[in-house]
This record gives C-alpha cells, structure tokens and sequence, in this order.
C-alpha cells in the first residue's frame, strides 16, 4: 500500500487537471487557494493552451450578437412579408 495521502493527492491532481477552478478545489481538499497552488502547480503547468483557448471562446460574440443588435426580440404585430396574408 501507498503512502496515505497518495490517493488523496491522486483526487486533487485528477480535479485540477480536469479544470475544476481551484478555488473549489481546494474547499473539497481543505485548503486554501495559495497552499493549494503552491503545492499542485506541477499538476496544472502546461496548460497554457487550454487556458487561452477558454479566454478566446469566451471573447467570442455569441451567435446572432451582431454590432448594432439590441438584443431585443421584434415586435409581435410585426408581420414577415412571407406570412402576410392578402
């Protein structure tokens, strides 16, 4: 058997590298944000990629979010020409 704290370090790793926030990391581990990083960041090194990626997708306008769009839906008497009836 391992050391004891070997799957418990094995959990915390899994969770950070499969992008939990670390703040919620480390309330599930008992630690704060800064002990957690110090320790675990050989776990999360590397994933600069990823990161920027998150960052572009999120700079991203959403579909339909077009410059000068109110957001706001037409009005409902508003009648497209297709479904205008005579």
């Amino acid at each position: 058997m391992g050391r004891p704290y070997d799957l418990r370090h094995a959990a915390v790793s899994t969770w950070l590298n499969a992008g939990v926030p670390a703040a919620q990391v480390a309330e599930w581990a008992g630690h704060s944000v800064d002990v957690l990083l110090r320790v675990y960041v050989k776990c999360i090194a590397g994933q600069q990629g990823e990161a920027k990626r998150r960052i572009e997708d999120a700079m991203r306008p959403l579909e339909g979010d077009e410059p000068g769009d109110t957001g706001k839906l037409p009005s409902p008497d508003r009648r497209d020409d297709e479904h205008s009836g005579p």
